[in-house]
């Protein structure tokens, strides 16, 4: 929200603080409540096999058309749709499949997800600052930019399974990446935030809509509490995710290879890559042996202190007076799992 540039990017970013429930509710929803897995993966090298692209533009669609009908609530869910779809494929896990992958996949997020105010001191201090994001040309201007941000990530998909280092992420997730997976992920952090922020105000100009007048001091209220509330919400996720983490180990230093504790979406996407890519039985691909992981760690980059926090430095920033101008472990799963699920249209104006 801080990269929305514009004479009125405050009273937008305003408008999705107020409605920052909403705003996240929608942002977690393909996970959540879609499950429609597929279109969450962008595979470079399988011929862009995946749905993002399409599930990126149905999104925007809704936005635009909810921002353009001034139907606020609606408009600031699919946002924050919207965002999962465009950014998921600038993680690079979610760009390629192995056996190897998937015995890291979920601790590295987790890792990632634990150290993110650390990657982005590291964009800040040492990696030059946020970056430009160009919007392309031409009508399939976001076509073109999920697959840019795909193209970005997919390089590093083998030097994160080499350089993370699983049995540390596990007691300790920040520990769990080295110098290396740090600063790469620290710049497609950056590229997947002003990438977001240049589509949002994109769709801001599309709809020709004027942002609502918000209420500053609800604002000011939601800016004290909602840090403590998210704190406490973390911790029972951490939780939860720790456990997921662990069962997951367990399996992998007992059989060498992760597949009973995968979560839905890994397990769901692994399935269908095997039969539309691989082309081959899922029980073939049981038995086949992954490629070492973590071997790299500490390699390469050499480890860095850790850049000094910003004194005082908001998270964000509310705009005074701006106005406008004119998952859960799975046991026994079943090896033939449901297909995976479309998700629902987004919602139309009447």
């Amino acid at each position: 929200l801080n990269h929305i540039r514009g004479d009125v990017a405050g009273s937008w970013r305003n408008l999705c603080l107020s409605n920052i429930e909403t705003y996240l509710a929608g942002s977690k929803a393909p996970d959540d409540q879609f499950k429609d897995f597929k279109n969450h993966v962008l595979h470079v090298r399988d011929n862009h096999w995946g749905g993002a692209v399409g599930a990126t533009q149905k999104w925007y669609a809704a936005t635009v058309e909810a921002l353009r009908a001034k139907k606020w609530n609606d408009a600031i869910f699919n946002a924050g749709v919207l965002s999962h779809y465009y950014t998921d494929p600038i993680q690079p896990f979610h760009t390629g499949q192995s056996e190897a992958e998937g015995i890291v996949h979920r601790a590295a997020e987790w890792s990632i997800a634990c150290a993110y105010r650390e990657l982005t001191d590291i964009l800040e201090a040492d990696l030059g600052g946020w970056p430009d994001v160009a919007v392309p040309e031409g009508d399939d201007w976001l076509a073109k930019m999920v697959l840019a941000g795909a193209a970005l990530a997919n390089p590093h998909y083998e030097v994160c399974i080499e350089h993370y280092d699983l049995k540390k992420g596990v007691k300790d997730p920040p520990s769990g990446l080295d110098q290396e997976i740090k600063d790469r992920i620290a710049r497609l952090i950056g590229h997947a935030v002003v990438g977001y922020a240049r589509i949002m105000e994109r769709a801001f100009a599309e709809s020709e809509a004027i942002p609502p007048a918000t209420n500053i001091t609800l604002l000011g209220v939601l800016a004290r509490l909602t840090v403590p509330l998210f704190w406490v919400t973390k911790k029972l996720k951490d939780a939860k995710e720790r456990a997921i983490v662990e069962a997951t180990f367990r399996e992998f230093e007992a059989t060498g290879k992760v597949i009973e504790t995968l979560s839905d979406d890994d397990f769901a996407i692994r399935k269908a890559h095997c039969e539309e890519v691989l082309k081959k039985p899922l029980a073939e691909l049981d038995e086949e042996e992954p490629r070492p992981i973590g071997t790299a760690h500490g390699i390469g980059t050499p480890t860095r202190p850790r850049p000094m926090k910003k004194a005082a430095t908001p998270s964000f920033v509310v705009a005074e007076k701006e106005q406008p101008s004119p998952k859960a472990i799975p046991n026994e799963r079943a090896k033939s799992a449901e297909p995976l699920k479309v998700a629902p249209a987004p919602p139309t104006s009447t």
